[in-house]
C-alpha cells in the first residue's frame, strides 16, 4: 500500500504533466487515500480537469474538491467610473 505522501507527490506530478492542468496552482494533501485539492483556478473547466486527473492517480480513493474558480472582480478604477455614471 502506498503512503499518503507518495500519493500526494504522484497527484502533483500528474497535474504538472497533464496539458489541461499544467501551470495551475493546486495544493494537494492526501490523508488515508483521500486527495484534498485546494487553490484557485481560472475556469470551471480547469477545476473539473484537476479533479479528473487526481481521480486517475493510483492510490487515490476519493477526491475532495476544495478548488475555487477565480472571479474577475472590477478594478478600483472601474468601480469609480461606474459610480460617476450614476
Amino acid at each position: 500500500m502506498q503512503k499518503d505522501t507518495e500519493i500526494a507527490h504522484a497527484v502533483k506530478d500528474t497535474l504538472a504533466k497533464d496539458e489541461r492542468t499544467a501551470g495551475l496552482h493546486v495544493s494537494v494533501k492526501v490523508v488515508g487515500g483521500v486527495a484534498f485539492l485546494d487553490g484557485r483556478v481560472p475556469k470551471s473547466e480547469d477545476k473539473a480537469a484537476a479533479v479528473e486527473v487526481a481521480k486517475g492517480v493510483e492510490g487515490v480513493r476519493f477526491v475532495q474538491d476544495r478548488l475555487h474558480v477565480k472571479t474577475q472582480e472590477p478594478s478600483a478604477r472601474e468601480l469609480q467610473r461606474e459610480t460617476e455614471r450614476r
